[in-house]
C-alpha cells in the first residue's frame, strides 16, 4: 500500500511539474507575441501618420479605391490604373548647360556680379605682377689676351683619329 501511494505521489509531482513548465512555456510564447503585436502596431501607425501628413487625400482614395484582398495568397494587392499617369519629362532649358538653369540666373551669371548665379568656376584669379627678382646670365669676364691664347691653342690642333675596333685575333705561337 505504501508503495502505490509513493508512486501515485510521483506521478502527482510530474503531472504538476509538466503543468508548470507548459504555463511557463505559454506565457513565454504569449509575451512573444504580444510583443511583435506591439511592433506591428508601432509601424502601422507611423505609416499611417506618414500617409496623412505626406499624401494627399485625392490621391489616398484613388489608390485605397484600387487596393483589393487576395483570399488565396493572403496579401492586399493593387489593381492596375484603368488609364496610367503621366509621367512629366525633366524640364530642359539649354542643351549646353549641365543643369536646367533660369534666363534671368543665366543673365546674371554672364554679368558675373554675383557668384550666386555660377554654378562652377567660382574663383576668378587675376594674375599678380611682381617685380623682377633674378638677371640675365652673363658669362664670366675674360681678359682679351687670355682669350686669344685660348682660340690660338684650340685652333691649331688637327682632328685625332681614334681606331675603336677590336684587334684581330691572331694565333698564338710558342
Amino acid at each position: 500500500k505504501n508503495y502505490k501511494v509513493r508512486k501515485l505521489y510521483h506521478k502527482l509531482q510530474s503531472t504538476r511539474q509538466e503543468i508548470a513548465d507548459t504555463v511557463d512555456a505559454f506565457n513565454e510564447d504569449r509575451r512573444e507575441l504580444e510583443s511583435h503585436h506591439n511592433e506591428l502596431l508601432k509601424d502601422y501607425k507611423l505609416s499611417l501618420l506618414v500617409i496623412d501628413n505626406f499624401i494627399p487625400p485625392e490621391e489616398k482614395k484613388r489608390i485605397s479605391s484600387r487596393l483589393f484582398y487576395d483570399d488565396e495568397d493572403d496579401v492586399w494587392r493593387m489593381m492596375p490604373e484603368s488609364e496610367p499617369t503621366r509621367v512629366l519629362s525633366r524640364v530642359i532649358s539649354k542643351t549646353t548647360e549641365r543643369r536646367p538653369i533660369t534666363e534671368y540666373a543665366r543673365t546674371a551669371r554672364d554679368i558675373g556680379l554675383n557668384y550666386r548665379y555660377k554654378g562652377e568656376n567660382l574663383i576668378e584669379l587675376n594674375l599678380m605682377h611682381l617685380e623682377r627678382t633674378t638677371k640675365d646670365y652673363r658669362g664670366p669676364a675674360v681678359a682679351p689676351s687670355v682669350l686669344s691664347a685660348l682660340e690660338a691653342a684650340l685652333k691649331g690642333e688637327d682632328d685625332i683619329d681614334v681606331d675603336a675596333s677590336p684587334p684581330e685575333n691572331k694565333p698564338y705561337k710558342r
